[in-house]
């Protein structure tokens, strides 16, 4: 850490190496003049994320940090406190340290949302969408495409448990959803005009596979969206254009999920444009 006055922020998870923040949250630091400084930091476990937090706790120069795969849900007991954004996804992207007080938020589903509408100009109201995942992105997103009008979203999963538990906290903010595994997925994802991956399948060492077959189901009339950033161009969204779709990559949310955070962090409004512009 730096010495002084300068305030640190911080991105964790593992892996994290391949990790964009920095770089784009360097940009918005630069852009304003702020004496902060953002770093990258590999968490191995969960308990080293345990000890984490709490060293966090104790530094007052330490404001924040976002969390990615996999302590998005695994963060939220560590922390002192959930935003209603939080609650409502069930998982933590962005904690800011309020005097020593854990604040846990979550920016993905709003910013997977701007990034979506500004974009890609997809209408939401009135459209239905199919989610692969059930995991901590997949929680925010959900949740922040039914606020903004969504009329039905199908959930499918690898473990149909956790879409079915998913789309019961759904229900419990008072939306209907579907859960759906894998292997009967092929009539919903055929009738959907937006189609979203949430999981990791198609970064790392799976860069070559893709989270479900793209098959007859996908077709023009369909936005297939991915929201891993590195590769640009996932093998499934490949695999999506070439049967005709449009196709939307992951940095648009990184930017998107990073200016909302980094007002939280900061107080300041982000300029989505600047962030989007590094990636």
């Amino acid at each position: 850490m730096n010495s002084g006055e300068t305030k640190q922020l911080a991105v964790i998870g593992n892996p994290i190496s391949h990790s964009a923040s920095p770089k784009m949250q360097g940009a918005m630091i630069a852009d304003l003049n702020l004496n902060m400084s953002y770093n990258a930091i590999l968490i191995e476990t969960p308990d080293a994320l345990r000890v984490f937090c709490d060293s966090v706790r104790d530094d007052a120069n330490f404001i924040g940090f976002n969390v990615t795969i996999p302590y998005k849900e695994v963060v939220m007991p560590f922390l002192d406190e959930l935003a209603p954004s939080a609650l409502r996804a069930q998982a933590v992207n962005t904690v800011v340290n309020k005097g020593g007080r854990l604040v846990g938020h979550n920016t993905d589903g709003d910013g997977y949302v701007l990034a979506l509408t500004s974009e890609c100009q997809f209408k939401l109201k009135g459209s239905s969408a199919v989610l692969i995942g059930a995991g901590g992105a997949a929680k925010g997103i959900a949740v922040a495409l039914m606020e903004n009008g969504l009329k039905q979203l199908t959930i499918v999963n690898r473990t149909l448990s956790k879409a079915e538990g998913l789309s019961q906290h759904l229900l419990t903010l008072g939306y209907t959803t579907t859960a759906l595994a894998l292997a009967y997925a092929d009539q919903a994802l055929s009738n959907a005009g937006l189609v979203i991956n949430t999981t990791p399948i198609g970064m790392a060492d799976t860069v070559h596979h893709t989270p479900l077959p793209v098959t007859n189901w996908c077709h023009s009339g369909q936005l297939v969206s991915d929201i891993i950033y590195k590769p640009a161009q996932t093998e499934f969204l490949k695999q999506a254009a070439a049967k005709g779709a449009k196709t939307y990559g992951g940095a648009g949310m990184l930017a998107g999920q990073g200016a909302i955070a980094f007002k939280l962090f900061t107080g300041k409004n982000a300029q989505f444009d600047i962030m989007r512009a590094t990636l």
